[in-house]
């Protein structure tokens, strides 16, 4: 089964914010949000970057 995205909201300090999930199913997004509270810090995140995959991968799966 394809991964899907499932959006929490969570409130810190009268602030609203949403957090998104990709899991198989509502139940694995919500298992996987409980086990956040035993997560560890490993660095701050300076940039992202979004890569395009190369046309003859994309062909080869499937995707345009």
């Amino acid at each position: 089964m394809a991964d899907r995205q499932y959006l929490f909201e969570y409130y810190f300090e009268g602030d609203a914010y949403g957090l998104t999930v990709v899991a198989e199913n509502i139940e694995e997004a919500g298992r996987k949000v409980r086990r956040m509270s035993t997560a560890e810090y490993k660095g701050e995140i300076a940039a992202t970057i979004a890569l395009r995959a190369p046309g003859w991968w994309r062909r080869l799966i499937g995707q345009q």
